[in-house]
This record gives C-alpha cells, sequence and structure tokens, in this order.
C-alpha cells in the first residue's frame, strides 16, 4: 500500500482536504479521546503553519500533523520562537502500519527545511513519551493536563535533526 505525503498552508488547501484533515482531529480527539479543546483555533489558518498529510493510493487521510512557529515561554528551547509539532493523529483504521514515526519524521524533515535553525516542541500525551524519545525529543518540566488529558513538553534541539 503506498503512502502519500503532502505538506501545505490551509489557504493552499482543498475544501476536500481541510475537510478531511478536521474529520480526522475531530474523530482522534473529540469522539476518541475525549478532549475538550476546540478543534479549530486560528492556529490552523496562521502563515506560517504547515499541515502534514499522509493519504492512501484513493487520497483518503491517513495520518496529519501541524507544524507551527510560537514563541518560546519558557528556557527549554534557544531563541525566541520554537516550532511546534501538534495535533498528531493517525486514523484508527491505519494504527499499527507504522504512519506515526512516518508522519513525525517527515514532519521533522520539514521543520529543518521550512524552520532551519529553530527547536522544535511538542505537548506529548505521556504515554507517547517514549514514541517521541525515539525520534530525539527529551521531556521538560511537569506533567500538565491539557483537555482533560496528561500531558509533557518535549523537545529536540534544532541541531539533532536529521
Amino acid at each position: 500500500m503506498t503512502t502519500r505525503y503532502a505538506h501545505a498552508h490551509l489557504k493552499d488547501l482543498s475544501s476536500h482536504d481541510v475537510h478531511a484533515l478536521y474529520k480526522l482531529r475531530t474523530e482522534v480527539f473529540t469522539a476518541e479521546q475525549r478532549a475538550s479543546w476546540a478543534e479549530a483555533d486560528e492556529i490552523d489558518s496562521r502563515e506560517t503553519t504547515w499541515h502534514v498529510r499522509a493519504y492512501d493510493e484513493n487520497d483518503h487521510l491517513k495520518a496529519y500533523t501541524r507544524l507551527f512557529l510560537a514563541p518560546s515561554v519558557d528556557d527549554t528551547t534557544k531563541g525566541e520562537l520554537e516550532v511546534r509539532i501538534g495535533r498528531v493523529a493517525v486514523d484508527k483504521h491505519n494504527r499499527g502500519e507504522g504512519l506515526g514515526r512516518k508522519i513525525i519524521e517527515k514532519s521533522l524533515e520539514i521543520c529543518k527545511k521550512e524552520f532551519h535553525d529553530i527547536d522544535v516542541a511538542l505537548e506529548a500525551q505521556t504515554h507517547a513519551i517514549d514514541f517521541y524519545k525515539k525520534h530525539g525529543f527529551h521531556t521538560v518540566g511537569e506533567v500538565f493536563e491539557l483537555g482533560g488529558i496528561d500531558h509533557i513538553k518535549m523537545v529536540c534541539p534544532a541541531d539533532d535533526l536529521k
């Protein structure tokens, strides 16, 4: 089964692609995980936000992340900005295929290409800490609750991006 990867800004996506990404995010975060945050937010439409998608040969969205610049609010990343990876989602029918690993690898490639020397951060659900460590992230700070789910900030220094 072939997987096609793509990344674009929201304004450059077709209405079909926008619908598919919101549908997947809503299924994963709202229906499955019962997260209490608003699924669509202003970050999606920022000029610096990239929507990374993985499609099957029938153009079905299988996995997704978004990448965006955010102010560095603590001393865990160097510089005034950090790149954030968020809304990491894999369609429940495609789990177990290694798509989580592949979409994170693609996302980190895009971080290096588009954001150059800016450190990458994410707010990992605590059950996924070991998964992100395999991609060069390390934990910083304390566990906190976000949308009713325990998270922890993790950082991958720009110098460590492959």
